[in-house]
């Protein structure tokens, strides 16, 4: 059960397990909730569970096992890494960024910065396309809040 209240102009919200009965929980955010769900009730909620996180060994065998470098693969990650972690346009130009990638691909070529904002733009306009063509093939479309 989740319900909302309001503290000094900030949204608190109030927990409580379904399972527990009496454990409850508020804040603005779930952190502690979910972490009480992970801990005590993890075959109740298998979906909460953390990854297993991959030892340095499993990452080395992935990079053996890599196909050759393709231009369009790469932007299309680079694009992607920018959006999940919400970096600036900018850091394609930051000159320690570029020695990294240099250091892992010497003939690695990095867009300005105007570049890859028209390509995220391109991006963009392309999954929206994509979404109005799903939306408008669905028979029904169900949205709860």
């Amino acid at each position: 059960m989740v319900r909302r209240g309001k503290l000094k102009g900030k949204e608190i919200s109030h927990f409580k397990c379904s399972y527990c009965r009496d454990k409850q929980f508020q804040g603005p955010s779930s952190t502690a909730f979910l972490e009480h769900l992970r801990k005590v009730h993890p075959s109740k909620c298998p979906e909460l569970l953390p990854n297993v996180k991959k030892t340095p060994k499993d990452f080395f065998n992935k990079a053996k096992k890599m196909l050759p470098f393709n231009e369009d693969i790469f932007m299309g990650k680079l694009l992607k890494w920018i959006i999940r972690t919400d970096q600036s346009f900018s850091m394609v130009e930051n000159e320690d960024f570029e020695d990294l990638l240099n250091y892992l691909k010497k003939d690695v070529t990095l867009n300005s910065r105007r570049t890859i904002m028209r390509r995220l733009e391109d991006l963009y306009l392309q999954k929206q396309s994509n979404l109005k063509e799903k939306l408008n093939r669905a028979k029904t479309i169900s949205f709860f809040l």
